[in-house]
């Protein structure tokens, strides 16, 4: 991994969406953050993350919706998704891989795992 890499967090939530923002900073990454689906798409045409982690439970559009126009989108389909949802949403998690998700992480988050599954995007790509 060469340079900082620019990491996209689609999170409704304002606690989770700021832990994982210094999470990610803690660990030499350069995160941005969307509080909806909606402005999760504008910021993912507008900055062209390297990676995004998109969570699949949000208001107006849901995580699913937004990760099916992400791909969609040549400008921005090459990006990896990494999804974001409770345990007991693991259903969800399939329909994701079928739209593109690279990956997924369960929320409560591990900060250990979190950084793992997105170094391992990383490296795989």
């Amino acid at each position: 991994m060469k340079g900082k890499k620019r990491i996209l967090i689609v999170e409704d939530d304002y606690e989770t969406g700021f832990l994982l923002t210094e999470l990610l900073k803690l660990h030499n990454f350069d995160p941005l953050w969307a509080k909806d689906g909606a402005e999760g798409i504008e910021m993912v045409e507008k900055e062209m993350p390297d990676m995004i982690l998109l969570d699949i439970m949000l208001p107006k559009v849901s995580g699913t919706e937004v990760l099916s126009v992400l791909k969609s989108r040549p400008r921005v389909k090459e990006i990896p998704v990494l999804m974001c949802t409770i345990l007991n949403k693991l259903n969800e998690v399939e329909k994701c891989y079928e739209l593109g998700a690279s990956g997924y992480i369960t929320k409560p988050y591990d900060p250990k795992r979190v950084i793992d599954k997105v170094r391992s995007i990383f490296e795989a790509s």
